[in-house]
């Protein structure tokens, strides 16, 4: 410092508070661009999963729809062939490396990533009459269609096919209906 308390050009610096607030600002702006960059990842995480479940849907309401490999089953049994035995079928495709419809992403660590779900309506076609077109109803369910009316079932069914990630963040679903040839 001079005589009468100016500084030198070459004294001249920043205060205390200064180097605070500028601290604060970079902080500031370094943790919204963290928070950007990790909501970013969780996003993409999120439509890598939605992918691999619409790809894993889409080949398996194929699969359901071949009647050379899934042939239509009359209810009752149709629960059980849709959803316990075709299923299963898939599934074993799935995970084999030789398939055609092989998902690398569904088993990891030897632990299956998603799940595969079957429901079946069993479906009554009504004639068409002079007033009213052809139509056609389902039942809340295969088997109790079939238990309040054997007849009812017209070789018509409705599949509700779900594919889950078992840790609930995804969840895809396709309406099949198949019917008898």
């Amino acid at each position: 410092m001079t005589r009468g308390g100016r500084r030198r050009a070459s004294d001249v610096g920043e205060t205390l508070l200064e180097l605070l607030i500028s601290i604060v600002l970079l902080g500031i702006a370094a943790t919204s661009i963290f928070g950007l960059m990790t909501s970013s990842i969780d996003a993409s995480v999120i439509h890598q999963k939605q992918s691999v479940a619409g790809s894993i849907l889409d080949n398996f309401a194929e699969y359901l729809q071949n009647e050379n490999v899934a042939p239509y089953v009359k209810c009752p049994g149709a629960v059980a062939a849709y959803g316990t035995t075709y299923r299963d079928a898939f599934l074993t495709k799935l995970a084999d490396s030789t398939s055609k419809v092989y998902e690398p992403k569904y088993i990891v660590g030897g632990t299956p990533r998603y799940t595969l779900t079957v429901s079946v309506e069993g479906g009554v076609l009504h004639a068409a009459t002079d007033t009213d077109p052809a139509t056609v109803t389902y039942g809340v369910n295969c088997a109790s269609v079939v238990a309040t009316d054997p007849a009812a079932t017209s070789g018509l069914e409705k599949l509700l096919v779900t594919v889950s990630s078992t840790d609930s963040k995804v969840d895809e679903k396709t309406v099949i209906v198949k019917r008898t040839l």
